[in-house]
Order: structure tokens, then sequence, then C-alpha cells
């Protein structure tokens, strides 16, 4: 959480006091709770090899509220959630999770503008590399400011500064507790109606307080990018959207574990008619992985997504993907390598405007050249949420 008694925590609270001494009208505050159960069943919830699958039934229910408050030329968003599971077979792992969110949208004049925002959730990793029925919960805050200063009718300068703190609850996950502190600055070029075009650079400086001298992974790390944005409506039923740079990644002392190569996203969007969009995208990232031994992880893959509002009261959306994840480990004959294929479903059915329901499919499929990280995984839900004053579509 936000400290005011430190130094960080002191900078944090001024600038949102700031912000806050801009406003003089308030606007009407809106509330919107919301209550939301469903049941997800999954043939493999471990995601271990197909021989040793075991199948589970997971109930989930939840409270939560969203917040709309604007004042004046400024704005409060917030949201929290509150969520309660249980499993039919693995009770050992009933738990809870909770998530909060709140930005503070402020503007002063008719050029300076921006988000102070602060999130803090909790929530159970993933199976997908321990494999064992075994709770290992994520703590994550991240406070972040985000600015943009229009300094020409057709160019503005984006800003953006956070810092993430992510803990294992898990004794034997504390080598992947992290820190890092990201800087984003980026010239954009807003003179092509619609569309937005952007250069800039980045950087992250980030450290594992949870490494030992002797740990073969590295305990720091900074990864550098400099990336061309873009944002470009070329016609009228279609648009391009993404960013594309090089980034290179320093593991501190371990030459052998540094990295440089092309990185970024790149997505095509087309609209057949206006109640479908098809989406194709592209991407390759570096990331710090949370779960396995190794410094960073090399994610190339492709995607297509379907969405389709057949009506006010009915939406579906599909997806079809496959990553490609090469594991930096300890030299380049070790390295894992998983090919991950997903295939997934949603359809929200709402009869009522403060009632709907969520239909759920996905299937999973990971190849690994470590046998033992094989694994198929099938899983579907049903959940219903109800609320007194829900978000209008």
């Amino acid at each position: 959480m936000i400290d005011p008694r430190t130094k960080p925590g002191r900078y944090w609270l001024a600038a949102g006091l700031l912000a806050a001494s801009q406003t003089t009208l308030a606007g009407a505050l809106e509330v919107r709770p919301y209550v939301e159960y469903g049941t997800t069943y999954n043939n493999n919830l471990l995601t271990v090899p197909n021989a040793r699958a075991r199948s589970e039934t997971i109930r989930k229910a939840s409270i939560g509220t969203l917040v709309d408050w604007p004042v004046s030329r400024q704005r409060l968003i917030a949201s929290g959630q509150v969520s309660r599971f249980r499993y039919r077979r693995y009770d050992q792992l009933d738990h809870s999770e909770y998530e909060g969110r709140a930005t503070w949208e402020f503007q002063f004049g008719h050029a300076v503008y921006g988000a102070l925002g602060y999130r803090r959730e909790r929530y159970l990793d993933d199976f997908d590399n321990r494999q064992r029925a075994i709770t290992d919960f994520i703590d994550v805050s991240e406070p972040t400011l985000e600015t943009y200063v229009q300094v020409h009718p057709d160019y503005r300068i984006r800003t953006l500064v956070s810092h993430l703190r992510l803990d294992h609850s898990l004794a034997e996950q504390s080598r992947f507790d992290r820190e890092q502190t990201q800087a984003r600055v980026e010239l954009q070029y807003q003179g092509v109606p619609d569309s937005v075009f952007g250069f800039g650079g980045e950087t992250i400086d980030g450290r594992f307080p949870g490494r030992v001298s002797t740990d073969p992974l590295s305990p720091t790390f900074t990864q550098n990018s400099v990336f061309a944005t873009f944002d470009w409506e070329y016609s009228g039923i279609s648009r391009i959207q993404g960013q594309l740079g090089y980034t290179e990644r320093d593991a501190g002392t371990r030459d052998d574990r540094d990295f440089g190569g092309m990185t970024g996203r790149l997505a095509y969007i087309r609209t057949l008619s206006a109640k479908t969009h098809v989406t194709l995208e592209l991407s390759r990232f570096i990331y710090s992985v949370d779960d396995v031994d190794a410094n960073f992880v090399r994610d190339t893959g492709g995607r297509l997504v379907l969405d389709w509002d057949y009506s006010p009261k009915l939406a579906l959306n599909a997806s079809l993907g496959r990553r490609e994840q090469v594991y930096q480990t300890l030299g380049a004959d070790l390295a894992r390598s998983d090919t991950v294929d997903e295939l997934a479903a949603e359809m929200i059915y709402r009869p009522l405007r403060q009632f709907s329901v969520t239909a759920t499919a996905a299937y999973t499929q990971r190849d690994s050249n470590v046998a033992s990280e094989n694994y198929d995984a099938v899983s579907g839900g049903l959940s219903f949420r109800w609320s007194p004053n829900p978000e209008n579509r």
C-alpha cells in the first residue's frame, strides 16, 4: 500500500492532493454494486501430463462495485471485488481473492491531462508450472502516473511512470518475488483524423529481492526499448494498431543472460458489419516469469479473434491462438521451449438489464521439449451476475 510516512508515499499523496485541489464542482456519484456466482469445470486442473490428469469443479462467489464520480474537469473511477473459491476434490485449495483499482483522471487547463492510479490485488497463481495441489498466492501492488502534454494542436508528449511489486506467499517461490520500476516517454502525432502515431522509449529496472548470491538466476535486470506506436484508421472498416521496436535486456553481471531483438505487437481490425469485428494479431515480447527457473521468456505468437454483438442482449466472442515460448535458462542447450495452442469462446446473455448469464469454454494444449510440461486441458463454465444499477451497453 502507499505509505505516506515514506518519501515515495508522500510524493503520490501530494500528486493526488494537487489534482484534487483543482476541483470545484462535483457531478453525480454513480455506484454500481453487483454480485456474481458461477461454476467452472476443468478436466486437468493441475496441468499435468494427460495420464495423471484429474478433473475438478470450482465454485466462485463474488461481490463488488464500480464507482464513477466526475468532479469538474476531473474524474474518479474505482472498482473493487472480493471472491470466494471452493473446490470439490482439492478442498485444501479453497481460498479468497480480492482486487481493487482507483484512477483519478485530472486536467489542468487545455494542455495538461492524465491519470494517477493505483491497483492492489491478491490471487492464486496458475498451476501451469507447479503441477501440485498447493496454494501460492500472489500479492500485487502498483501505483502509476500517466500524463499528456499538448505541445501543438497535432502533437503531444505522453509519459508513464509505474512501480510494480509482486510477492509470492509460498516460501519456495520467494526467489521469484519481483520489484520493477518502469518509465516511458513518447511523442505522439494526432494530425490524421481518428489516428495516433508515436515514437518513444522505455526503460524497466527490476530486481528479485529473494535471490541469494548463489542463485543461478540473475538478481537484477534492466530492459530498454525504443519503439514506434500506431493506431491508424485508414478506412471506415479497417484499423491497424500496434507497437514495433527493438528491446535489449541486460541481466547485470551475467552476460550470458543478455538478449536483444525485435519486439512488438501488430493487430489488424476489420469491421465486417455493424455487429461483427475480426482481429488478427501478431506479437513478440520479452518479459520476466514468476514461476519458472528462467531469467526471462521470449514469447512469439499470433491470435485470431471474432467479436459478434448479435443484439443488445446477446454477445459472442471466440479466439484461436498459438504461442512459442522460449525460456532463457542456464544455457542454450538447456533452454525450455513450449508451443501453446489455445481455443476459447464466451457468450454473454442479458435477459434483463440488471441480470446477465455468461458461458465460457476453452481448450489448451502445451507441447514442450520437457516431457513433464506437456498437457491438454478442457474447461467450461457458467456464471450469473446481478446488479441493481448496471452499466449501459
